[in-house]
């Protein structure tokens, strides 16, 4: 038989909940276990709280801080495909890797290219042509000012922007930062240029044997070694220019002392880049016999050359030659190359000027749109599919015609439906003009300057315009 005991508690016992357990014959009797009222416990938890702050936790807080946090890892963004190199090697790809890199760089940093396609001549120089049919007045490509390659692109310049930033203060005290511009543009081509390790070959042992009992004398062959590919910013653009032969290096007379000495002291700022870049596609790759093909010195002076004939000002509005001359956005007030505008300007010793019709299209500053675009071009004429782009310098007027009429010249309608209608310009809206016509129930239109003429006096024969 089982005999309960209870023990009472003290009446001096502090005011916390007891509990009564049962004991058996010849156990020993046991305290009460005591337990905290749930106000004193979140009392404790409060001052705790106070004392430690943020710091302080509960055991559950404990608990769940032992629990490691499941997250899903971010997946990173794909390699843009113009950082990829081709199956094979550059140099198995040829040409036409460098065509499709320029188009997927451009796609790639926001250029619409939907008008306009980068083609191959039969001289293996690129060009611009339509890649649809194209209406007069429409544009066919416009040109952000983060694609300006300008000195502020050379001064970021992982090799050669250093040096760039050293030598800028001095050629702003001396007044020639226009010069200075020009030569910082070089150095980013010739550091470019020079990252490709090119070497001349390798000489691959073929060891020799016993066949037959006989030795087997070791032969030598020589094998062409591919170039290394650059991912720098700009380096799709570089690599797509034509650059002048070593023969081709034909300076002026007035400025040859200059380039000479900008060229000794450009191939002194590369010459550890093509040092490193060599080392690189050598030893990289087990390759300590081959020896380098970059000519330091000859690179510096083509890069010089290349920069004097591709750069172009700051331009002015499109068929105002008159306007105001800057890029669009915040770009930097100098000299710049500017991508696929060197695919529709020929060459200084390939000008048309004896037949201005062969141009098709106008560059220059855009008057309206984006904000950041620094150079759009627009054609002047309808263009079918296929049709090579060509324009004159950016600013120029329309092929065959004369430059826009100024706001508050008298003009005369000479095509569609207002033919014959006189007026006067009140404003330039893009590549049209807004034209006050007089009489009739449409006094204010906007047309193409295509479609006007300046008034002439009756009495002179001379144009005329009012102020």
């Amino acid at each position: 038989m089982i005999q309960l005991h209870f023990v009472a508690s003290s009446a001096a016992a502090p005011p916390a909940a007891q509990i009564w357990r049962p004991v058996s014959w010849g156990a020993r009797v046991r305290q009460p276990l005591l337990l905290a009222a749930p106000d004193a416990e979140n009392r404790r938890k409060e001052r705790l709280q106070q004392l430690f702050g943020d710091d302080y936790k509960d055991e559950t807080a404990k608990e769940l801080a032992r629990v490691a946090k499941v997250e899903q890892p971010a997946k990173p963004e794909p390699i843009p495909e113009w950082k990829l190199v081709p199956s094979g090697g550059i140099s198995a790809a040829g040409q036409d890797w460098f065509t499709r890199r320029l188009t997927l760089w451009l796609e790639d940093r926001g250029v619409d290219l939907d008008n306009v396609l980068i083609v191959q001549t039969e001289s293996d120089r690129l060009a611009l042509a339509t890649a649809k049919d194209v209406k007069a007045g429409a544009a066919l490509f416009d040109i952000p000012d983060s694609l300006l390659l300008n000195a502020d692109v050379a001064f970021e310049d992982v090799d050669v922007g250093r040096a760039l930033r050293d030598m800028a203060p001095r050629a702003a005290s001396r007044g020639k930062e226009a010069g200075f511009d020009t030569f910082a543009i070089a150095a980013v081509l010739a550091a470019e240029r020079v990252r490709r390790g090119a070497v001349r070959g390798k000489l691959r042992r073929q060891d020799g044997g016993v066949l037959g009992g006989g030795s087997v004398l070791p032969q030598w062959q020589v094998n062409a070694e591919a170039t290394l590919q650059s991912n720098a910013p700009f380096s799709p653009f570089i690599n797509s220019l034509t650059w002048p032969d070593d023969d081709e290096c034909i300076v002026e007379e007035e400025r040859a002392d200059a380039v000479e000495s900008g060229a000794k002291l450009l191939a002194k700022m590369i010459e550890p880049t093509a040092r490193n870049a060599w080392m690189q596609n050598t030893q990289g790759r087990g390759l300590t016999q081959a020896t380098s093909a970059e000519d330091v010195e000859c690179t510096a002076m083509q890069a010089l050359l290349l920069a004097i004939s591709l750069q172009i000002d700051p331009p002015p509005p499109i068929g105002v030659p008159q306007g105001t001359a800057r890029w669009g956005g915040v770009a930097r007030a100098g000299p710049a190359l500017c991508p696929l505008a060197n695919l529709v300007l020929l060459p200084a010793d390939k000008k048309v000027d004896q037949d201005p019709a062969l141009y098709n299209a106008q560059l220059g500053r855009p008057s309206t749109g984006r904000t950041d675009s620094a150079l759009r071009c627009v054609a002047t004429k309808d263009l079918p599919m296929g049709t090579i782009i060509l324009s004159d310098v950016p600013g120029a007027a329309a092929p065959g015609s004369e430059a826009m009429p100024p706001a508050g010249a008298s003009v005369c309608v000479v095509e569609g439906i207002h033919s014959g209608r006189t007026g006067k310009v009140i404003t330039l809206r893009g590549q049209q003009l807004v034209v006050r016509l007089e009489g009739g129930d449409q006094p204010l239109v906007m047309l193409p300057a295509r479609m006007l003429e300046l008034a002439t006096d009756p009495r002179s024969g001379r144009r005329t315009r009012e102020m």
